[in-house]
């Protein structure tokens, strides 16, 4: 008989997989995940990115940089793919803001 290849699972596909217990605790969002949320806010409201294109971007990374991202740090690196594939800054323009940001 044989033997039938499973599809690899995209990363965020988590579903049956041993996570143990979630543990769900209140706390105070940083400076930076409010700044990150915000602009995710403005940039939906403008119609400038979609929720569709952050979820693909947020699904396509890689799976060791998925699981050691925190919830804004995979929103924060959606951001910063949708807005430089939509042509509204240049990578080289946002590595030099990213740079200049203490």
């Amino acid at each position: 008989m044989r033997a039938e290849m499973e599809p690899a699972r995209p990363v965020h596909d988590l579903g049956g997989e041993p996570a143990g217990r979630c543990v769900r605790t209140p706390h105070p969002l940083q400076d930076w995940e409010r700044r990150v949320d915000a602009t995710m806010m403005v940039l939906w409201g403008a119609r400038r990115v979609t929720v569709d294109e952050m979820r693909r971007h947020i699904e396509s990374m890689g799976r060791r940089e998925y699981l050691e991202a925190g919830y804004y740090e995979r929103w924060a690196g959606a951001l910063a793919a949708m807005i430089v594939e939509r042509g509204l800054v240049s990578a080289e323009e946002l590595a030099q803001r990213l740079a200049a940001t203490p």
